[in-house]
């Protein structure tokens, strides 16, 4: 992973918006599904506000 996003994956990590593959595993070229997908979608909008 490139060290100039690695603030922004650990932003994501602390709003529980990504969490990774496992505990100590984040994998940003691996393959999203579309569950893993709407799942991204919905956490982004909750810490937003735009949704409950």
């Amino acid at each position: 992973m490139d060290s100039a996003y690695l603030e922004d994956v650990r932003l994501m990590v602390k709003l529980n918006i990504m969490t990774g593959t496992s505990e100590d595993t984040f994998n940003p070229k691996g393959e999203l599904t579309r569950a893993q997908a709407a799942v991204l979608f919905i956490r982004l909008l909750q810490a937003l506000g735009s949704i409950e």
